[in-house]
């Protein structure tokens, strides 16, 4: 994890020389994910500028996707999304991942408007089908744990818009049997970088809230928030996840313990996740 990066500019990460990208992509790597609106668009500036000098790195691209996904140009990041779709070919974890993330957030600002207007419902579900899809199609690539989390939780937030019960109990089921698996994998779970810890803590809690197994999940995001590699942003992510599933069991009438709740800093409730 790199520190001290007050007197650096994307500029002068972008222009110093040195063979490769890797550590340049680790500055802004750290940028985008400290919670700050300048880094941020430092993390945009620098990744734009090694997307040019390294086209055909997919992690780059990836990576500038989510900046812009974050900063809230989601426009912006589909467009990314489709020239690295088109470039690449093959399916990519990573990238299917982005097109999840995408319309997970596309979900979330339809939430936030139209939360109160049960007319609206279908059109938020269908934006986290979409966004269901591309995590499924990714957790089909070799059945990791970061996409495989994510279709969990989907189907848990698809499950809460359905008004029939037996559609609602299947996706709900789906649900479980997934973050059960990730659970039994738990110890083959790659370990090659060095924030692994932090999320792979971060997705215990997960599946464990998904399972309804409260302590177990609170023990977890206690782990994950301690963890060195609790980065600002990477927190603010995590609670995000925690608000949408907060939401979803509210929509199905589950009580979450209020020790749960509290997890999502300065929120005792389960209202609309942050932009």
């Amino acid at each position: 994890m790199i520190q001290n990066l007050a007197t650096l500019t994307p500029e002068l990460v972008g222009n110093l020389p040195m063979p490769g990208y890797y550590w340049k992509l680790s500055v802004a790597q750290t940028w985008l994910w400290s919670d700050a609106a300048p880094q941020l668009r430092d993390a945009i500036t620098l990744l734009t500028q090694l997307r040019r000098d390294y086209p055909h790195a997919m992690q780059i691209g990836t990576e500038l996707a989510l900046a812009l996904i974050h900063n809230d140009q989601l426009s912006a990041a589909e467009n990314l999304l489709r020239e690295l779709a088109a470039d690449w070919g093959a399916p990519d974890e990573e990238l299917l991942c982005r097109w999840g993330r995408l319309y997970k957030d596309t979900g979330d600002k339809l939430w936030a408007v139209h939360r109160h207007h049960e007319d609206h419902y279908p059109r938020i579900c269908a934006a986290y089908e979409r966004s269901l899809a591309h995590y499924e199609e990714a957790y089909a690539v070799r059945h990791g744990h970061y996409p495989g989390i994510n279709v969990a939780t989907l189907r848990l937030l698809v499950a809460s818009f359905k008004a029939l019960p037996a559609q609602r109990d299947e996706d709900r089921q789906r649900s479980r049997q997934i973050a059960l698996d990730l659970l039994q994998k738990r110890a083959h779970w790659p370990g090659n970088h060095d924030d692994d810890s932090f999320w792979h803590h971060a997705t215990e809690g997960e599946a464990y809230l998904l399972l309804e197994q409260w302590d177990a999940a609170q023990q977890a995001y206690h782990r994950a928030f301690a963890n060195t590699y609790c980065l600002p942003g990477r927190r603010v992510s995590i609670e995000q996840q925690l608000q949408r599933v907060f939401q979803a069991y509210e929509r199905m009438g589950t009580q979450v313990p209020e020790a749960l709740c509290i997890l999502v800093k300065g929120r005792a409730d389960s209202k609309a996740p942050a932009g």
